[in-house]
């Protein structure tokens, strides 16, 4: 639950909050931390959908919570990792066919890839995200963009093709 006058999420709304209740996580123990959480929400909602606000929101999250999490960086895994999605682009996918052979080339780059945004569209956004702009498959068949910043490489189609590129992905 956003904290409008001083930022970072609560993790109960203002209703349920107590003396007790009133903190802000930001520390992972057995779950991540609340804030770094959603730090890593708001960054793929803003790789997803191209929408600055989000990762406007997730950069005042890293930045507001930085200095307490470079101190004890072993309790902030989820703080840094966001940190990382922030500073290093993942590795966006756009993957445009029908649902069944889609879902098998998701699952294929997903296997391979670590640190990415692997999308798939088979008609089933009302809004289509930004990322499938102008992106169609080819011939029915599943087709494969590998993007950065939301410029894309050429459609690949073939199998052997996919798993090249996913050997060392060649950015446009």
């Amino acid at each position: 639950f956003f904290d409008r006058e001083h930022g970072g999420y609560y993790l109960v709304q203002a209703k349920d909050r107590d003396a007790m209740a009133q903190d802000k996580p930001v520390t992972d123990f057995s779950v991540p931390g609340s804030n770094p959480q959603m730090a890593m929400n708001l960054l793929k909602l803003y790789y997803y959908t191209g929408n600055e606000a989000y990762r406007d929101r997730a950069q005042a999250l890293v930045e507001g919570f930085f200095e307490m999490c470079r101190q004890y960086p072993l309790g902030h895994g989820t703080f840094f990792m966001a940190l990382d999605y922030l500073v290093h682009r993942p590795q966006q996918v756009a993957i445009v066919g029908p649902e069944k052979e889609g879902r098998e080339l998701v699952d294929l780059v997903n296997r391979k890839l670590i640190k990415k945004i692997t999308m798939l569209d088979y008609g089933q956004y009302r809004m289509r995200p930004d990322i499938f702009e102008g992106k169609a498959a080819i011939e029915g068949r599943p087709t494969a963009y590998f993007c950065k910043d939301w410029t894309c490489t050429v459609p690949l189609t073939d199998r052997q093709d996919i798993l090249e590129m996913l050997k060392r992905p060649k950015y446009p």
